[in-house]
């Protein structure tokens, strides 16, 4: 409901925003035929009507490595399911205000578009029960379905038929005569199907005051357009605002397709005694204009999703692109060379990976093999451009020093990311290793990596988290990421628990965490600041 309620205010807001704007580019524009004015309104109500639907519509994106971690983490990552800890260590709940919140308005919400569903179908039946009972009329009109009906005090139009007052006999032909007319002009114009998918709008978005504005301003303009047919036949206006104003005396019906509907009589008698005589004339240049301004500011309304959700994060589409191309970069094929014996010193030793793991590069036979704490040992290749790469994941070594002196540090490139490992000595790697090993059997998490995750996740109902307690390399992969978590986030609903689940391989902490309709995992790994330096986060199957 969460996320079918974000979507509702969206074209919401997007129908409000082209109505405004293109009423103005109208009145700007000086347009007084109502032919031109229904088509493009009817362009904007289609748009209105159809954008639920369009952005529900998967986009399609050129196929783009999952960022899966904001640290490298070599080796087989530990599954939530697979943590040496099945049951909760901790657990940490957050309030259910904002789930009350969203249940009441979603209730609001469904009560309105019950009720005015409700009376939509309601109208809906009376009217097609009063056309079968009705009795077929016997006029001179080729091509129409004329009824008429003892129940009417009005002439109205329902689908394709015409339906008459009973005391339609009594009328001078002149009045019938202009009445057919005018029906048959809403018939031609599909007056009366543009009507009732204006009417369905309404009822999806009763809460929107562009949607009843614009159901006014479609009736309203239907009703001028059938006028002008009248009178571009007989050219008497007096006598068929005199006509209008005697059926609105006796009319009883406030539908939209009556034929002297009180909601409309008085503007149009205004409109057409104030007619001039020739009828108006649009430019075609001037038509085409708005034309392709209507159709312009729907393309524009039908990407603001697209541009907000990019635009979210701060330059998350360029970090996005730059994640790209180093993951792609990361992953292409390379060819080992021989290794250079003169290159071995430099390349063995160990590097503090993270606070809480070491990689250790050694020699053995000739061969080089990198391991980081807790496990397994790979063996590392070298290439021509003078870097090491793993064969069994996407990942490589590189150092910008000589290659025959020991190497002050070592960048690992993987998961999109470039990371400095600097060199420490064999007492800094042993306390590394040794806090390692008892937090992993004490299986305890690494101090405030709770916290610092429950406040990244507090604004995640809104698809978005909060940055401040992520490390800039964090920081980055995460923006890369939104763009694709952020409307599972908003999917999830609200945030009710987080519970740890164990120590992974790499001394990642390892979470469950549930939130209102889902269940995502996460790994997370501190930083010696107290911000997350590693997180994934994603949804569970």
């Amino acid at each position: 409901m969460t996320s079918l309620l974000s979507v509702i205010a969206d074209t919401a807001v997007r129908t409000l925003a082209i109505t405004v704007l293109t009423q103005f580019f109208t009145m700007l524009m000086q347009l007084q035929d109502p032919g031109l004015l229904s088509r493009v309104w009817r362009i904007v109500l289609v748009v209105s009507f159809i954008s639920p639907l369009l952005l529900t519509i998967p986009g399609i994106n050129v196929p783009a490595p999952d960022f899966s971690g904001s640290f490298p983490n070599f080796g087989i990552t530990d599954p939530i399911t697979n943590a040496s800890v099945s049951t909760p260590r901790f657990l940490i709940q957050t309030p259910s205000r904002v789930d009350g919140m969203l249940f009441w308005l979603s209730c609001i919400y469904c009560g309105g578009v019950l009720y005015f569903a409700g009376s939509l179908l309601t109208g809906l039946f009376v009217a097609a029960r009063l056309r079968r009972h009705a009795r077929p009329v016997l006029v001179a009109r080729a091509g129409l379905r004329i009824r008429s009906s003892d129940r009417l005090t009005s002439p109205v139009v329902f689908g394709n038929t015409i339906l008459l007052p009973a005391h339609y006999t009594k009328w001078p032909e002149a009045v019938l005569e202009q009445t057919l007319t005018h029906e048959e002009a809403h018939i031609r114009h599909n007056d009366f199907e543009f009507l009732l998918l204006s009417s369905i709008n309404r009822a999806v978005f009763w809460f929107n005051p562009a949607v009843w504005w614009l159901h006014r301003k479609l009736a309203t303009l239907a009703e001028f357009r059938s006028d002008d047919a009248v009178l571009n036949r007989s050219n008497d206006s007096t006598a068929y605002a005199r006509t209008l104003l005697n059926l609105a005396a006796k009319s009883r019906l406030t539908i939209p397709l009556a034929m002297a509907s009180t909601q409309t009589v008085t503007t149009r008698v205004q409109r057409m005694l104030s007619r001039p005589t020739s009828r108006s004339f649009t430019h075609p240049a001037r038509a085409c204009m708005v034309f392709a301004f209507v159709l312009v500011m729907a393309a524009v309304m039908m990407k603001i999703e697209m541009i907000r959700t990019s635009s979210a994060l701060p330059a998350a589409d360029q970090t996005t692109d730059m994640f790209i191309q180093r993951r792609y970069e990361q992953a292409r094929p390379r060819r080992s060379v021989p290794l250079d014996p003169s290159s071995v010193i430099h390349w063995c030793g160990d590097y503090r990976a993270s606070p809480v793991t070491v990689l250790t590069v050694s020699a053995e036979n000739g061969h080089l093999f990198a391991q980081y704490t807790g496990q397994t040992r790979f063996e590392v290749f070298p290439d021509k451009e003078g870097e090491l790469f793993y064969t069994v994941i996407p990942a490589q070594l590189s150092s910008f020093e000589s290659k025959t002196q020991p190497a002050a540090s070592l960048v690992i490139h993987q998961n999109g990311v470039e990371h400095v490992a600097p060199r420490i000595d064999s007492t800094e790697s042993s306390t590394i290793t040794r806090h390692f090993m008892n937090r992993r059997q004490e299986n305890a998490p690494q101090p405030g990596s709770a916290n610092a995750l429950t406040r990244i996740l507090a604004p995640s109902i809104t698809g978005l988290i909060d940055e401040t307690a992520l490390s800039d390399t964090a920081r980055d992969v995460m923006r890369a990421r939104m763009p694709f978590l952020g409307q599972d986030l908003i999917s999830a609903g609200s945030l009710r628990s987080i519970v740890f689940k164990g120590v992974g391989e790499g001394g990642w902490d390892l979470y469950e965490i549930h939130f209102q309709h889902a269940v995502f995992g996460a790994r997370v790994l501190m930083a010696a600041n107290g911000k997350i330096d590693g997180l994934y986060l994603g949804p569970l199957p």
